[in-house]
């Protein structure tokens, strides 16, 4: 079985602000760095990338322990 692969990226590409909701828009940019994995519960927001990639580790850590 294949370990589940986490991301990091920007919430919103170039221009993808002129088609999403407001909402939307205005929580990315709150929120302007986003984590997910390819498990269903592993997605999440924040300020900068480093603490993107600091909460995508700690969830690979906590949920996808290496064998």
């Amino acid at each position: 079985m294949t370990q589940p692969e986490t991301k990091v990226a920007p919430a919103l590409r170039p221009l993808e602000h002129l088609l999403v909701s407001k909402r939307a828009a205005a929580r990315a940019r709150k929120w302007p760095w986003a984590w997910w994995c390819t498990c269903p519960d592993g997605h999440g927001a924040a300020k900068t990338e480093a603490e993107a990639r600091q909460a995508a580790d700690a969830h690979t850590a906590l949920r996808h322990p290496a064998p």
